[in-house]
């Protein structure tokens, strides 16, 4: 709950100028639905101390808030980059996970393993984080935000890994430790290729 909040505020803070930077549009910014949305998170934070019969009602209220805001987001545009895209998934993946601790599971045998848990981990921090650790690397150190192959290439596999561990499972739940394994081996990978390269750009400015 409380990385939901956090998720959250750094959404509202940060698409606004990547959406202007990028195609000249603002997002929808409406005061009274942004604090609804940041108060109703506030709240989720304590989901265990509230009746389960409540909580779930507002799981569904803020996932419908979010998704209601998010259609004026511009989100086809969005989609049109990689590195901009990715963040609109990492939101939808948030309205996921409320929906799917709001709601019953699916069938008579629900969901395979702890899918609420990984479609946020997965979904939000695992794409988010990245792609902001690349903006951030390159454009608090005065150097031109660009996603050169290897961003986008890491970007891609924490698509995949998030693939793997929520979607795979669920399609072939058979071989679930292979789709838990692999995930893990993309997230791995993904955070090894970002930290090598962040690490050598720092070597080659200092020389």
């Amino acid at each position: 709950g409380i990385f939901r909040v956090a998720f959250l505020v750094m959404l509202e803070r940060t698409l606004g100028q990547f959406m202007r930077g990028a195609f000249q549009v603002d997002i929808l910014r409406q005061p009274a639905l942004d604090l609804a949305i940041k108060a109703l998170a506030i709240v989720l934070v304590f989901t265990a101390l509230l009746p389960a019969a409540l909580a779930h009602g507002l799981e569904l209220l803020l996932a419908t808030l979010l998704l209601g805001r998010f259609v004026f987001w511009h989100p086809l545009k969005g989609f049109r980059r990689l590195d901009i895209g990715i963040m609109y998934l990492g939101y939808l993946a948030i309205v996921a996970q409320l929906l799917i601790d709001a709601l019953p599971p699916p069938g008579a045998t629900g969901w395979v393993g702890t899918v609420g848990v990984h479609v946020f981990t997965f979904g939000a921090m695992g794409l988010i984080v990245p792609a902001m650790i690349v903006r951030i690397s390159k454009g608090h150190t005065g150097r031109k935000v660009s996603f050169e192959a290897m961003d986008k290439a890491v970007l891609w596999l924490m698509i995949a890994a998030l693939v793997l561990r929520v979607v795979a499972p669920q399609l072939a739940p058979g071989a679930y430790l292979l789709w838990v394994s692999l995930a893990a081996a993309g997230w791995a990978l993904a955070f090894a290729i970002l930290a090598w390269e962040k690490a050598s750009g720092l070597s080659a400015e200092e020389k």
